[in-house]
């Protein structure tokens, strides 16, 4: 390629990734001013948050609008799983396969979740964090030992030091990020067991944990009747 035809190469190539980074940040500013995001804590905690040029970059925005998008649809049920994944025991030498599987796991039912509940909070102590202020009913398989059904005032999704960094320091609940899903109304969530439940490649939640799930559809179910 000739000087000329690199040089012109160069100027749309710096024109395009210096197009689609003000577009990024926009997007950003966008959530910032006019959602309870919050450009300065998001960045505290995810500082690759900001460069549209990565997978991860691009991935945290659209979690973000997602998220912002769903809730302003009001739905009536919002959950957020999380997971954790385990090594079978077992001999993995010569080449063997490692085997994985799911020993705990969270699901947290919210009912008429909204924007202005998503909590960004800049810490004194430099651990900013992000948590949802609003009561949900907590429902967990962890280290043998069953929740099911207990209503939790707050939930904790990201703090500056954890879960992003330092995975042997973090509660396991920490080491899966959340999973959000959105339910227009009753009919919506009482179907919804399979997408919650089945994690693909033939593996699903601790049998507890569904369990516990099917008994909090069952209660609304009654409730509705």
């Amino acid at each position: 390629m000739e000087k000329e035809a690199r040089e012109v190469a160069y100027r749309d190539k710096r024109a395009e990734l210096l197009a689609g980074l003000e577009t990024h940040v926009a997007a950003l500013e966008w959530l910032d001013h006019n959602t309870s995001f919050d450009f300065d804590v998001a960045t505290d905690i995810h500082p690759n948050l900001i460069d549209n040029t990565t997978p991860e970059g691009r991935g945290r925005l659209k979690f973000w609008q997602d998220i912002y998008d769903n809730l302003a649809k009001n739905p009536k049920y919002t959950v957020v799983r999380r997971y954790h994944w385990a090594l079978e025991p077992g001999c993995y030498g010569f080449g063997a396969p490692e085997k994985w599987h799911i020993d705990a796991s969270w699901i947290r039912i919210f009912e008429g979740l909204h924007q202005e509940d998503l909590k960004f909070v800049k810490g004194r102590d430099g651990a900013s964090r992000v948590t949802i202020t609003y009561p949900s009913m907590l429902i967990a398989s962890t280290e043998g030992d069953i929740v099911d059904g207990v209503i939790k005032p707050s939930t904790k999704l990201f703090v500056a030091e954890s879960p992003s960094f330092n995975l042997t320091s973090r509660p396991k609940e920490y080491h899966q990020e959340p999973e959000f899903f959105f339910y227009k109304d009753f009919e919506a969530f009482a179907a919804m067991s399979p997408e919650v439940t089945d994690l693909g490649h033939g593996n699903y939640l601790p049998l507890r944990t569904m369990q516990g799930f099917h008994n909090y559809q069952n209660r609304l179910f009654a409730a509705a009747e």
